[in-house]
């Protein structure tokens, strides 16, 4: 009974050392400087389902920030609109593409109206406006699967509008933005 006793002592001890090895060894390692998926594509369904073709190529550029290109083209009856920014997002959770993010944008956007095509017009009834652009989003992206790479994002901001030429018409010279994705991290 006492050879037992000592038999489950001495292996408790090995087991206990052993394990405590193990995780000092695991908190020593360094982590990794990128996310583990470091890049997401990634497009707006709903848009899709309304003529609109948006999306975005997200990069980690650290654990904690990330670049991206957004883009989006939609042109109903009429209207035409084509933006494409470039984004900075800062992740304070660490995780990579994961999480919530804020972060400046820049870029440049181009509207234009043809009423022609909804009215009858006896003069010229198009104009356009180019503009580049200057704003914040906010966001969170989810990471969600057994291997993390189905993402769902989504994000709220503005942009400002630097018109370049003459204004026309009476376009805003603030928009909201709104993002909604579904994409894929590899």
């Amino acid at each position: 009974m006492r050879l037992t006793t000592c038999g489950l002592a001495a292996a408790a001890l090995v087991l206990g050392t052993t394990t405590a090895n193990a995780q000092r060894a695991a908190a020593a390692a360094p982590a990794s400087p990128l996310a583990p998926r470091p890049t997401l594509v990634s497009v707006n369904p709903l848009g899709l389902m309304f003529g609109m073709l948006s999306g975005e190529v997200d990069h980690a550029m650290s654990r904690n920030s990330s670049g991206a290109i957004a883009f989006s083209l939609w042109s109903p009856d009429g209207f035409s609109y084509a933006s494409v920014d470039a984004k900075y997002k800062f992740l304070p959770s660490e995780n990579g593409l994961e999480g919530f993010y804020i972060g400046p944008t820049a870029g440049f956007t181009h509207v234009g109206v043809d009423a022609s095509e909804l009215v009858d017009c006896t003069q010229d009834c198009a104009a356009s406006a180019n503009a580049l652009t200057a704003g914040v989003e906010l966001g969170y992206t989810w990471l969600i699967g057994v291997k993390q790479n189905f993402a769902i994002g989504t994000g709220l901001g503005a942009k400002k509008l630097f018109f370049v030429g003459e204004k026309n018409g009476n376009a805003s010279g603030t928009i909201p933005t709104i993002k909604l994705n579904v994409g894929y991290a590899f």
